[in-house]
């Protein structure tokens, strides 16, 4: 059976729409996929350049795009932003802070992929502050690290 002009137009109009369709049904997950993997490339371009001077213009550009992607992931809620004061954690506390880093950085196995961290307070001038980005079921277990390495300990 031949389909002449008018049956190809049909055809076309079908293919199209259930495009649209499914284009509609899972835009989300293409979103997430699309995002996560250019944020990962993009931190792998940030590690392979290393942090000499003469890269650290490219660097940043990488740095940027990555922080793009990080963020539309949370804006598409694969990623939550949680923030987490630190009340006890300081300057001058060197050997809390690394315990902190080395925990936060082994539950996420070294890799952006399980979610990211920034820590804020090292210097005096800074609030002492944790920025995680990771799954929003992940919260509690992120509070519950954090609040085990900030609680009261004597000064050095």
């Amino acid at each position: 059976m031949r389909l002449g002009n008018r049956g190809w137009v049909v055809v076309g109009l079908v293919c199209a729409a259930l495009l649209v369709v499914c284009g509609m049904l899972f835009w989300r997950p293409i979103a997430v996929c699309y995002h996560m993997s250019r944020m990962l490339s993009d931190w792998q371009s940030v590690r392979r350049l290393g942090m000499t001077l003469e890269q650290s213009l490219e660097q940043s550009r990488y740095i940027k795009a990555y922080e793009h992607h990080r963020d539309a992931l949370v804006s598409l809620e694969y990623f939550e932003r949680m923030e987490f004061p630190l009340r006890h954690i300081g300057p001058g506390r060197e050997d809390e802070w690394k315990a902190l880093y080395l925990a936060l950085n082994a539950e996420m196995r070294d890799s952006v992929e399980n979610g990211y961290f920034t820590m804020g307070g090292y210097e005096p001038e800074t609030a002492p502050l944790v920025v995680v980005w990771a799954r929003p079921e992940e919260r509690q277990k992120y509070e519950k690290i954090i609040s085990t390495f900030d609680a009261v300990s004597p000064q050095p």
